[in-house]
């Protein structure tokens, strides 16, 4: 349950929040918040629908975290990455039914130069992943929070790198538009982002 609850849930991001992302581009424009919100209800409602079944990760840097903190094993780590990323996949898919060719289908790209897009990325990643790791104390209020934060940080980092924070969220335009060339920055980064917090979060129990 908790594996199809992951795929569904990423499926369901991706899906709502590329969706809006073509929208805007092909049909009519969004405007300066349209995108951010979008994703703001695709990450508050996937965590809403799928807390029940799932930890709510829809994010391998977010599984990749709490595997670093000892919660789960590498085998069941790498279930997770798989289901979220042929998740993000299916969710591509559906938004490339109704995208015309070379929309880029919500592809993120580092428009800010890669250096730049990696520091970006990692920073936005780490402060997310820092809320989510301090999420149970700010219950029942936490889901809202998390997506209110990716919200902003869409709004705030989405012209500079696409604000991704979540690596299977770029790899789904990315198989489904076959486009690969900067997608290893957003799996670098987020985990990178990951990797800080957990050494970070050691450092202050020290």
């Amino acid at each position: 349950k908790e594996l199809i609850t992951e795929f569904l849930g990423t499926a369901w991001l991706v899906f709502i929040g590329t969706s809006a992302i073509v929208i805007s581009q092909e049909y009519y424009s969004l405007g300066s918040f349209g995108i951010p919100f979008a994703f703001f209800i695709a990450v508050w409602t996937g965590i809403l629908f799928t807390r029940k079944w799932s930890s709510s990760h829809l994010n391998p840097a977010v599984s990749l975290f709490f595997w670093l903190e000892n919660k789960y094993s590498l085998k069941k780590l790498i279930f997770l990455i798989f289901v979220q990323s042929a998740g993000a996949i299916l969710g591509s898919y559906l938004v490339s039914l109704f995208a015309s060719d070379g929309s880029g289908l919500g592809a993120t790209l580092p428009n800010s130069g890669i250096i730049n897009t990696f520091f970006i990325e990692t920073l936005l990643s780490f402060l997310l992943i820092i809320l989510i790791a301090f999420a149970d104390k700010i219950q029942p209020l936490a889901a809202f929070f998390i997506a209110l934060l990716v919200g902003i940080e869409a709004f705030f980092g989405g012209p500079f790198t696409g604000a991704s924070m979540n690596p299977a969220r770029s790899l789904g335009p990315a198989t489904i538009g076959n486009s690969w060339d900067y997608n290893w920055i957003y799996w670098l980064a987020p985990f990178f982002g990951a990797i800080l917090v957990s050494f970070t979060l050691k450092g202050l129990k020290k």
